[in-house]
């Protein structure tokens, strides 16, 4: 993690950043996350993409495809599916996850259709620690959703109001969507704002 930041960022991490946890707050297939602090104090989140990443995927795809071609031999009644169309889309989908870039604007992006929502949170991005496998936000200081409703049961109704308020309004007036809104990407804040998180997709 510390050389892909350091490779990314162009600098030490200890002169980008002044704490940065070696132990992940949360860990996928494609990234994990980091609790770190900038040098001038802000806390963020910074998510690194794990180390050759692009040909991990592409292996995996051949396999997958290989895969296919054998079913289809073996099992004609397959091929109606087009299961290698499937894999085409998973392709484009995977890439567009690993473009991090794209994930920043897509943040941007969200920012701008909520800025009028006070009960809505999402986090900002830090753009001269954002390149390449490195994407740095703003710390979201609140807890997961499912993690919340266990404790105050009496606030989900107003909670999930705001969430499926914000979903329609960003897919019926804006035209975008976040495309995996599970409770890992839904924290509700401290002061009660709901969070989103992870706009890969």
């Amino acid at each position: 993690v510390e050389s892909i930041v350091e490779r990314e960022l162009g600098a030490p991490l200890t002169s980008v950043f002044s704490h940065f946890s070696e132990i992940p707050l949360g860990a996928a297939s494609i990234a994990q996350v980091h609790d770190a602090q900038l040098a001038d104090g802000r806390r963020v989140a910074v998510k690194v993409q794990r180390p050759n990443l692009r040909q991990t995927i592409d292996k995996d795809l051949a396999v997958l495809r290989f895969l296919v071609r054998v079913g289809e031999r073996l099992l004609p009644r397959l091929r109606p599916l087009d299961l290698s169309a499937a894999l085409d889309e998973l392709h484009v989908g995977l890439m567009r996850e690993t473009d991090f870039a794209r994930e920043a604007s897509s943040i941007m992006v969200f920012r701008k259709t909520t800025e009028g929502q006070s009960d809505v949170w999402i986090p900002e991005v830090i753009a001269e620690c954002t390149r390449g496998a490195v994407l740095t936000m703003e710390f979201s200081a609140g807890e997961r959703i499912d993690a919340f409703a266990r404790k105050h049961p009496e606030e989900m109704p107003r909670i999930i109001n705001t969430l499926v308020r914000v979903m329609m309004q960003t897919i019926f007036e804006e035209g975008v969507f976040h495309a995996d809104p599970h409770p890992g990407n839904v924290f509700v804040l401290p002061d009660g704002r709901l969070s989103l998180l992870d706009f890969g997709s």
